[in-house]
């Protein structure tokens, strides 16, 4: 419970690999990021941590991403507030490049006016 950051880098094994026990243990206010593989974490015990823990979180990989390029996509993880979300490059679907393509015209704009970008995790 000591890390301000955690990292997942991990590949699918089926399970999630974190779940309550491990997020009851990291540090209130700490800073999490998965960019392995949405099933790697328990996102309703994420969620739970996020509110309970005041964590700070980072993600382009969803529980449930689609796998056709047509396809909608919504994730409670994702909407959250205290989330930094993007699409996960690597699922190809149409929304996922249509919000890729939108949030780095937002960064830009956001870089050039103020000199910060609006979507790190901080």
């Amino acid at each position: 419970a000591t890390s301000d950051v955690n990292t997942v880098h991990a590949a699918s094994s089926g399970a999630p690999l974190l779940g309550a026990e491990f997020f009851q243990a990291v540090r209130q206010g700490a800073i999490f990021i998965n960019t392995a593989r949405g099933s790697v974490v328990d996102e309703e015990a994420l969620l739970q941590a996020i509110d309970d823990k005041q964590l700070r979180v980072g993600v382009d990989v969803y529980a449930g991403e689609p796998s056709e390029p047509d396809a909608e996509f919504a994730s409670p993880v994702a909407l959250h507030t205290d989330t930094v979300a993007t699409h996960h490059v690597g699922a190809s679907t149409s929304q996922a490049q249509d919000a890729v393509g939108a949030v780095l015209v937002e960064v830009i704009a956001s870089f050039s006016s103020s000199g910060t970008a609006d979507t790190m995790v901080v």
